[in-house]
């Protein structure tokens, strides 16, 4: 009766999550932005992603980062941030960049975006966010977005040429 009860149990965890499975993938499919000239919202669930422009500065020991601006809108139920519900991941010649903390940001409103990072923000609202990563050369930036925790393969992303200041 023990090993029935555990085939059993053993059937029915293995639908629940193929069951997970089929309703995490999204009828949108995977979502993309990589031309220059973004500048619609990206579905991302419950939240959207606008690229904005992005700069270079130094982080704390004068290492050149790269900065990238984008807007965060909240379309979910709860009050929540940027750093609670996505994940931004920047790339240089295929190879992950490390997270940059800055102090010397480039002129225009860069600070006040990498403070809005932490801040929350109500349902159908959007607010400006930065984020900073550690540049490893001079070759083309690629910024991926994803939600932070989700089942879904939907991500936005979009492609900067680095300039140096």
């Amino acid at each position: 009766m023990k090993k029935l009860l555990s085939v059993l149990m053993v059937v029915a965890v293995v639908f629940a999550f193929s069951a997970c499975g089929t309703s995490a993938t999204d009828d949108q499919g995977s979502t993309e932005a990589t031309s220059a000239a973004a500048t619609t919202g990206h579905n991302l669930g419950d939240y959207e992603v606008t690229f904005g422009d992005a700069a270079i500065g130094d982080d704390y020991d004068g290492t050149k980062c790269f900065f990238v601006a984008y807007e965060f809108g909240n379309y979910s139920e709860d009050t929540t941030g940027a750093y609670t519900a996505v994940y931004a991941q920047a790339f240089q010649d295929g190879v992950e960049l490390e997270s940059a903390f800055a102090v010397d940001y480039p002129d225009g409103d860069w600070e006040n975006g990498a403070n809005n990072y932490m801040k929350d923000i109500r349902p159908d609202n959007t607010i400006s966010v930065c984020e900073s990563f550690i540049l490893t050369s001079d070759s083309p930036v690629e910024v991926e977005i994803t939600e932070l925790i989700s089942f879904s393969e939907l991500k936005v992303a979009k492609t900067y040429d680095v300039v140096s200041k």
